[in-house]
């Protein structure tokens, strides 16, 4: 009975753990909760049916170990968590890690073997849960959050990292739940494993917020070169004006020649030429938005100056319900990659298209190439570099709980974005 409300107390918060893990949810709250409550009766109902065979207790603890390892995995994987398998795979062995170390702990302090419980095991086992999951939810899980949100690639080193290192903690664990005395030798095998696991953990969080600092000045960089566009432009802009006005003298001078000869067909042709070309003067307005208008405005220079066909049709409201930054993000990076391939092809042609249906926000760029794209996974990669702003769009569309795909359709390579608009979407 007492191994029963161990296994009981242990699957509880396995459960309660899952529904933390999962960063970015497959289901709303209540359908998670659910999940995760399943996942703690299939676990009960599998420990009840393996304590009822005639199996010696060590190897009754293997299978339940084993069987507890699977049904986590695929609980995790396929019902709660919608992040890429290798980011899921990394948190949850990370999380697999921390329990054998509870598990390990416990067993220390109170010398318990398998299928050991009491008052003061359950007691540990329950604060020691409660102890780091406070500590997850206040310290680790926002700037997880947001390291997923920003991690460009790499997951997969780090998912086989962590489950190596998972495989080593399962195999300390095991050996010290088939040691039937605690020596000084097991003690510091446990305590020198977990101090390495913690190192590992360690360099890898480090690595992870190096990676995301430079995605970020990645994507400073892309900003400044649009904001020297735009500097650019408006200078541009206050040089026409000072023409303008220079030259004002001059067309008043004509325009009165012509009234003294009283040839106001020559005065009206005179002035629709004169606003033709004080119109192709001026900047374009394709957005309310500043950001997004600047953005446009800085590659419909740079298309001139490559000799691009570029095309530009939007269709958004003041008020879209993404970020404005996220926009910029998403279509800075789209124009950048577009621009590069239809240097490439003979015909120099770009199509830009930003519209909000319903409740969705649509960006889908299109572009001339020169028909060899290599991909890989279902993404458009280099062989010269890797691909940081085709993994950008993705990671920008998912915060947004959208959508990337990248295909080729009729001579044409289309990136195509979907964002659902939030309410709470700061607008800048």
């Amino acid at each position: 009975m007492e191994a029963v409300i161990t296994n009981l107390i242990n699957n509880i918060f396995h459960s309660i753990w899952l529904y933390h893990l999962a960063l970015e949810p497959k289901h709303n709250k209540r359908r998670q909760i659910v999940f995760a409550a399943l996942f703690t009766a299939a676990e009960e109902v599998l420990a009840l049916s393996l304590a009822l065979l005639p199996i010696p207790v060590n190897l009754r603890f293997l299978l339940g170990f084993l069987f507890f390892v699977v049904i986590l995995v695929l609980m995790f994987l396929c019902m709660l968590s919608a992040s890429h398998p290798a980011k899921s795979a990394f948190l949850l062995c990370s999380y697999f890690c921390l329990w054998t170390f509870i598990y390990c702990l416990v067993s220390l302090i109170t010398q318990s073997g398998v299928g050991a419980g009491n008052a003061v095991i359950w007691g540990l086992r329950i604060g020691l849960n409660l102890f780091f999951l406070l500590v997850y939810r206040l310290y680790f899980r926002d700037r997880i959050k947001q390291s997923y949100r920003e991690m460009q690639g790499g997951y997969g080193l780090f998912a086989v990292i962590s489950i190596l290192t998972f495989v080593l903690m399962s195999a300390i664990m095991l050996y010290h739940a088939y040691v039937t005395t605690i020596k000084i030798q097991n003690i510091l095998i446990v305590v020198f494993s977990y101090l390495f696991t913690l190192m590992i953990y360690i360099l890898l969080f480090h690595f992870l917020t190096q990676m995301n600092h430079t995605y970020q000045l990645r994507q400073i960089k892309l900003h400044e070169k649009l904001l020297a566009a735009q500097l650019s432009g408006y200078e541009q802009l206050e040089r026409d004006a000072k023409q303008t006005r220079h030259d004002l003298r001059h067309h008043n001078t004509v325009i009165a020649n012509l009234a003294k000869q009283e040839n106001y067909a020559g005065i009206l042709a005179y002035l629709e030429e004169y606003a033709r070309v004080e119109e192709e003067k001026a900047f374009p307005q394709y957005s309310t938005d500043p950001a997004l208008n600047s953005l446009f405005l800085a590659y419909r220079k740079k298309a001139e100056k490559e000799g691009i066909d570029f095309n530009i049709l939007v269709r958004l409201q003041e008020t879209t319900g993404i970020s404005s930054v996220d926009l910029v993000s998403i279509l800075a990076n789209m124009l950048e990659n577009a621009f590069k391939g239809c240097l490439k092809a003979k015909e120099h042609l770009t199509e830009i298209r930003a519209q909000k249906k319903n409740n969705v926000v649509i960006l889908d760029c299109r572009n001339t190439y020169d028909g060899q794209i290599l991909f890989r996974d279902g993404l458009p990669c280099a062989d010269d570099h890797e691909g940081i702003g085709v993994k950008s769009i993705q990671s920008t569309a998912a915060k947004y709980d959208g959508s990337a795909e990248f295909y080729e359709k009729g001579g044409l390579f289309i990136c195509r974005a979907l964002l659902n608009a939030r309410e709470d979407s700061c607008e800048v």
